[in-house]
């Protein structure tokens, strides 16, 4: 059984490995997740935001990249993944990682 088809693809024309937006009619290259962005109106993945998506549709895009994001956070959930610390790491503050860069990533890993 495979996934369920992200209803995000009823907002383009899907052409092979490219869609086009049925909105403003341009042709990009990607799957679900380049289409979110264009529809809501995130800059990055070097693509153009649509101007013409309405707004309901721009709103449930946003709403599917935030849920997400979610996901990926809070993927590692089991028991021993919260109880596991690294003690140690072989990045040293004279290597590539200086200053608050450095302590951030060590809080994080704390």
């Amino acid at each position: 059984m495979g996934r369920k088809r992200d209803q995000i693809w009823d907002h383009v024309e899907d052409l092979n490995g490219r869609f086009k937006c049925n909105y403003c009619e341009r042709y990009y290259p990607g799957g679900a997740s380049r289409i979110k962005s264009h529809l809501a109106g995130i800059q990055g993945r070097d693509i153009v935001i649509c101007e013409s998506v309405p707004k309901d549709v721009r709103e449930k895009a946003c709403q599917e990249i935030k849920g997400a994001n979610k996901k990926h956070k809070s993927a590692s959930t089991s028991s021993s993944a919260k109880e596991s610390k690294i003690t140690s790491t072989s990045i040293s503050k004279d290597d590539t990682l200086r200053g608050e860069l450095f302590e951030k990533v060590i809080g994080l890993l704390e």
